[in-house]
């Protein structure tokens, strides 16, 4: 990880407590989500490494967060098969609800992490995002966090800044 401090006009996004998608909101009066891939797959490396995770599969939810017709950043949800398992109900309301509602507003569910970092090309999570949506940007934001549902199943998200946000008309 690098350890630069953010740019005035990211640091504010970065180190929001609360859910992203509701400042957006209150800041703009738009926000709109768009599921672009959610499924069980194999655990892959950087969920391995990066996360700690030792399991064999994970549910990946890949989402899109725009602001009229900026896109602000990606959103790469990471659940472990276990937590998921032992928490179906409360996943499966991702169907009609999003992450940040979700969480958010569940008393069971608690953040016990949150940090944020910067990444370039040399991140593989730089590569997540389709190229013409990172703009020639040499340095991208990156906001983690870490969940954990009924006091022991985690899991997290990564939210990654993306140019538009930076544009948007408040």
């Amino acid at each position: 990880m690098q350890t630069l401090l953010p740019p005035a006009e990211w640091a504010t996004w970065l180190t929001h407590k609360a859910a992203l998608t509701e400042k957006l909101r209150q800041e703009t009066g738009d926000a709109r989500l768009e599921l672009i891939q959610q499924g069980m797959t194999k655990c892959n490396w950087w969920d391995r490494f990066f996360l700690g995770i030792s399991e064999e599969s994970v549910i990946h939810r890949d989402v899109m967060m725009f602001s009229g017709n900026q896109c602000c950043w990606f959103a790469r949800s990471v659940i472990p098969e276990s937590t998921f398992e032992q928490n179906n109900s409360f996943f499966n309301r991702l169907q009609k609800e999003s992450l940040g509602q979700i969480v958010f507003n569940s008393p069971n569910v608690e953040r016990v992490s949150l940090s944020h970092y910067s990444i370039d090309n040399h991140f593989q999570e730089f590569y997540w995002i389709k190229e013409e949506l990172i703009r020639n940007a040499s340095q991208l934001w990156v906001r983690y966090s870490r969940f954990i549902i009924n006091g022991h199943f985690p899991f997290y998200l990564i939210e990654i800044l993306l140019p538009d946000l930076s544009r948007i008309k408040k």
